[in-house]
């Protein structure tokens, strides 16, 4: 059973009666419960009844209990009163609900794309022939990572000392990143082994088909050899 609409009258009534008898105005008594004087001149109208969560306030303002601001001495408006306001409990939690599904829905869809979009990629890349390399491509929509951690030569090359050397990352003839070193005497494997390389991109993408490692020594500071190692992943 649902309120009708001479209920909700009769409710105004008595609320404009008890809002005159404390000599109060409908923009006094909209500025203390913070709600507009459009408002309060609905409920007594009896267009719409007072929010369920001022029905407290109300009634203190007013200095009454919540049943005599409802239902004055018409108890037999009780049923309806309460009907109304159990349907707008109800659909005011539904309406609640409903927004808060929306928002985890929301949620859960920006974190996946959000996830989907910065998730990393890795790839594995090695050397060719004898001549090995081994690192790591960790990449993602914005980022390209690439990391050499390894390098291992044929064994022709254990016996040479070296007095320089400078390892470098190329792809299309540019060198993405290099390190050098100068030693006194050196083993070539020894030194390679203290070689790291570290590439970082913004733009997160390199060619791949032409990237390779170029290992220049020299055994006398003078005269210069070189070894490249070309990376596939």
């Amino acid at each position: 059973m649902s309120v009708q609409r001479t209920d909700l009258v009769k409710m105004g009534q008595h609320l404009a009666t008890l809002r005159k008898n404390k000599k109060m105005t409908q923009m006094k008594l909209a500025e203390i419960l913070d709600v507009s004087n459009k408002t309060v001149s609905k409920w007594e109208k009896g267009d719409i009844a007072p929010d369920i969560t001022l029905l407290k306030p109300l009634a203190d303002v007013l200095e009454v209990s919540v049943d005599e601001l409802l239902l004055g001495d018409n108890v037999d408006n009780s049923n309806y009163v309460v009907s109304y306001y159990k349907k707008f409990t109800k659909k005011r939690f539904l309406k609640e609900i409903s927004i808060l599904t929306t928002i985890v829905l929301l949620i859960v869809i920006l974190v996946a794309a959000i996830e989907r979009y910065y998730t990393w990629s890795v790839d594995i890349l090695t050397g060719e022939d004898d001549n090995y390399a081994h690192g790591y491509v960790f990449k993602n929509n914005d980022n390209l990572k690439l990391l050499i951690d390894s390098i291992d030569l044929d064994p022709d090359f254990n016996n040479i000392k070296v007095k320089t050397i400078k390892v470098s990352l190329v792809s299309n003839d540019e060198i993405l990143v290099k390190k050098e070193s100068t030693y006194s005497d050196m083993f070539l494997v020894d030194a390679l082994d203290k070689v790291m390389l570290f590439y970082e991109n913004n733009i997160g993408d390199l060619n791949m088909d032409d990237l390779f490692l170029n290992i220049e020594y020299s055994t006398d500071g003078v005269n210069k050899e070189y070894i490249n190692i070309f990376l596939k992943k």
